[in-house]
C-alpha cells in the first residue's frame, strides 16, 4: 500500500490518513480531528484550555468533494465525515484485496446454490 501526501483525488473513495488529537485526563479520554487544534480546544470550553494534546493520527474511509467552491470530506457511506479537508494528511487507493475478498465470498455462495439445485 503507497501512501500519497496530501488530498486525494476528488470523487474517488479512497483511505484517509488524518490528524488526530487527543488528551487523557482523570481518566476521560478526548480526541477529535483537525488539522490545527485551536478552535476545538477552545470549543470544549475553559475545562479543556490547559490540557496537553497530543498529535497522532488515524485512517478512515473517505472521499473528498467539491460543493459550491468549498472541498467537503464524505465518509464511506456518502455522509459528511465530520471534518475538514484540512485535516487529511495523506491518501492511498482502497486495498484490492477486501473487494477480491467479497467477490470470491459471493462466487462460492453462487456455486454452492448451483450444486445443490442440480442434485
Amino acid at each position: 500500500m503507497t501512501w500519497n501526501i496530501g488530498l486525494p483525488p476528488k470523487d474517488t473513495v479512497v483511505a484517509l490518513v488524518v490528524r488526530k488529537w487527543v488528551t487523557c485526563e482523570s481518566g476521560w479520554r478526548t480526541s477529535f480531528l483537525a488539522r490545527d487544534p485551536v478552535l476545538h480546544i477552545s470549543a470544549l470550553g475553559k475545562a479543556f484550555a490547559n490540557h496537553d494534546f497530543t498529535p497522532t493520527q488515524t485512517v478512515c474511509m473517505g472521499s473528498l468533494v467539491e460543493k459550491n467552491g468549498e472541498l467537503i470530506v464524505l465518509d464511506e457511506d456518502g455522509d459528511e465525515a465530520g471534518f475538514e479537508a484540512t485535516a487529511i494528511l495523506a491518501w492511498s487507493h482502497v486495498p484490492s484485496f477486501a473487494m477480491d475478498q467479497a467477490a470470491a465470498s459471493a462466487t462460492d455462495l453462487l456455486l454452492r446454490r448451483m450444486a445443490n439445485v442440480a442434485r
